[in-house]
């Protein structure tokens, strides 16, 4: 597969060496760039797996869509297919050069049962839609039979009708994603043969989704347009307004605060019954749709986005798909199709920037990895790597904590007082099982110091901040690369940075909402209903974030050097549902199908008998004061076996001493000076 030689990177010198940032869009981001060809039969914007080579044989979705993405990344791609063409397919992931009769590769990407006579590779990643060791086992599915028996078509539609899939394309492109990121790491420790199950992936999405839930006596079943029990905090749904629809998310006093100074601090608000997030969310949360109704009902989407920057409440519009290519912060991300007709695609959801480096890259056991991200998407990209055997440091503190130990007690648990408020949320366990904390205070002088000395050493930084923070604390990426130039660091921000964006704040559905994934879950001839209770925008960027990273270290393992990716969630969002945005332009947009009566639907609790995914996936961590806790392993099977996964989310400040003396080699006595002037929490 070969490059047209006219598309070349733009580089901006560095102290470092060059930075590289083909993006593959169609607008030009400086008088340097020159971009790629305006529709080409391949996809190269990045170099980082130059010289790999990729073999890949089967017939379903997800195996296209990890040759994209490897195409994408810059390594050399052949497929063999039996599968019909698909013109719509074709347009979204673009063509692939047919693998030979005899064949060497790098690595081999085949479905189970699929013809691989003549393909030569040192490493096997086997895809089918069921895992091997299930009592119905390799069996193939598609993206429908993925959400019903994955666990997530359950959470979706109305409670009272039957569940709805998820979109088209949209958990196929997550499970290809896995499939790339596995055939990487195995590449990178050795490991010659992988097993993914696309049920798997989905059940994976699933068990960390649902520790927002289950604890609270909040079921894991649809609920309409609002997630189930909102999720813990009123409000946490799709609101009708004056040009569409809105999906709105308050998830503290002060976000409720600030939606209601935006629309004008209505009298009713100021009742007590009315200040109680989680009651209004649980037990009465019709009451308030119906008071809040008619303040939306005046205001367009433009106008609330306005508010929302203005004033800081979390919040997007809900975008049909044929608004989304023409989104401002998205349509300078797209590119012709690869027949070159009218059609537009979404370009490659990152930037890549590099910089030389000379050390060596050490095995994953010997891997610091820094996680300075919240919530899930970001998080769940360090507990994939612990999972692999890196040393998952993450760094945070008791003054601006993540907002996942904020979820708070478990209603089915008694607990003692003296529980510490920050430690008794299970949600926090499931992303961040398996790491290291240290308590830094990033407001003293002393704690960005240490801080800054810690990215000096790590061999990984991820990041999902706003823009700008990074740079204040003085850990940007081009801050980093000046004294660690090797360092793979991974910013997943929810916007690129765009004036139509500034300001805003995204939770998942925010996003697959402005990527237009929500406006496509509804009834037929119904408004849209969406899908409020499963994330799938946080899984899809943590797939996506964990491909990105993991194609970071090969690329420091085979040419040393080090990566700063950005990668934007809505952007990842709508390479997702890229499928359906090809079908929308070409006028082939299909009504969802709700599942019928005799199509299998699994609830969490059936997973681990279902017959489909892996009884193995899910398992139980002990945590401090909450007891057992239900988390789901990376479900990649490497040579034989899933991942351990046996240790819970760390107490906040646990490990300070010990890494700040291991990684920095401070002594106790300087340590104690640290905490006793608040620069450093230890636990």
């Amino acid at each position: 597969m070969s490059w047209p030689p006219t598309a070349v990177s733009c580089s901006v010198s560095t102290t470092n060496g060059t930075w590289c940032s083909p993006c593959g869009a169609t607008e030009r981001s400086s008088d340097s760039c020159v971009r790629p060809p305006p529709h080409s039969r391949t996809r190269r914007v990045a170099e980082l797996l130059d010289g790999l080579r990729v073999a890949v044989t089967g017939r379903s979705l997800p195996l296209l869509v990890a040759a994209s993405w490897f195409t994408t990344l810059g390594a050399t791609v052949q497929v063999r297919s039996t599968a019909d063409q698909d013109e719509d397919v074709r347009l979204w992931l673009g063509d692939f050069d047919r693998l030979a009769d005899q064949a060497t590769a790098d690595v081999l990407i085949a479905e189970h049962g699929a013809d691989t006579g003549g393909v030569q590779a040192p490493v096997t990643v086997r895809y089918a839609g069921s895992s091997s060791t299930a009592s119905e086992p390799r069996a193939e599915l598609d993206g429908r039979a993925l959400a019903a028996r994955g666990g997530a078509a359950i959470a979706i539609g109305s409670p009272d009708r039957q569940p709805l899939p998820v979109p088209a394309g949209c958990l196929e492109h997550m499970v290809g994603s896995h499939l790339a990121g596995a055939a990487l790491s195995a590449l990178l420790d050795g490991t010659s043969e992988v097993e993914v199950a696309g049920v798997d992936v989905v059940a994976w999405s699933v068990a960390t989704n649902t520790n927002l839930y289950l604890p609270y006596e909040s079921q894991w079943h649809r609920a309409g347009r609002r997630a189930n029990g909102s999720g813990g905090g009123y409000p946490y749904s799709i609101f009708d307004v004056a040009d569409g629809q809105f999906c709105l998310i308050g998830r503290t006093p002060r976000d409720w605060a600030a939606l209601m100074t935006a629309v004008g601090s209505p009298a009713w608000a100021d009742e007590p019954r009315y200040q109680d997030l989680r009651a209004m969310g649980r037990d009465y949360p019709a009451e308030v749709d119906d008071l809040l109704a008619p303040s939306l009902r005046e205001l367009t989407r433009a106008d609330l986005v306005a508010l929302a920057a203005q004033h800081g409440f979390p919040g997007g519009p809900v975008r049909r798909p044929d608004e989304v290519l023409h989104d401002p912060a998205v349509r300078h991300r797209t590119r012709t199709a690869v027949d070159g007709t009218t059609v537009r695609t979404p370009a490659a959801p990152f930037d890549v920037g590099q910089a030389t480096g000379t050390r060596e890259l050490p095995p994953f056991a010997d891997l610091l990895v820094l996680d300075l991200s919240w919530v899930w998407s970001g998080p769940a990209v360090g507990v994939a790597l612990a999972d692999l055997g890196a040393n998952v440091v993450k760094v945070e503190s008791s003054t601006r904590p993540d907002n996942s130990r904020l979820r708070g007690r478990p209603s089915h648990l008694t607990l003692p007082d003296e529980a510490p408020a920050l430690e008794v949320t299970p949600y926090f366990h499931a992303a961040n099982r398996g790491k290291r904390s240290v308590g830094l205070n990033l407001r003293t002088d002393a704690g960005r110091g240490l801080l800054a000395e810690l990215a000096a050493r790590a061999d990984v930084i991820i990041e999902n901040l706003s823009p700008g923070v990074m740079e204040r604390l003085g850990v940007a990426a081009h801050q980093v690369h000046e004294r660690n130039p090797e360092c793979v660091y991974l910013s997943m921000r929810g916007y690129r940075e765009h004036p139509s964006t500034a300001g805003l704040r995204a939770y998942a559905p925010v996003l697959s909402g402005g990527a237009g994934i929500e406006a496509l879950v509804a009834y037929d001839g119904e408004p849209a209903i969406g899908m409020m209770t499963y994330g799938l925008s946080d899984a899809n960027a943590a797939s996506q974030g964990l491909l990105l990273a993991l194609a970071g270290l090969y690329a420091r393992r085979t040419r040393a050097v080090g990566t700063a990716v950005t990668l934007s969630q809505l952007e990842a969002a709508v390479c997702a549902n890229g499928l359906n945005l090809v079908r929308e332009q070409r006028g082939r947009r299909t009504a969802l199908r709700e599942l019928a009566q005799d199509e299998p639907v699994v609830g969490f609790a059936d997973l681990p008998t279902a017959p489909w995914t892996s009884h193995d996936l899910v398992t139980t961590v002990s945590a401090p004061w909450l007891g057992q806790l239900q988390v789901s392993r990376l479900p990649w099977r490497r040579d034989g076996d899933l991942p351990a996964a046996d240790a819970p989310g760390p107490v906040l400040g646990a490990h300070t001493r010990a890494e700040l003396a291991r990684r920095l080699a401070l002594d106790t006595d300087h340590i104690d000076d640290l905490a006793e002037t608040g620069a450093v929490e230890c636990a």
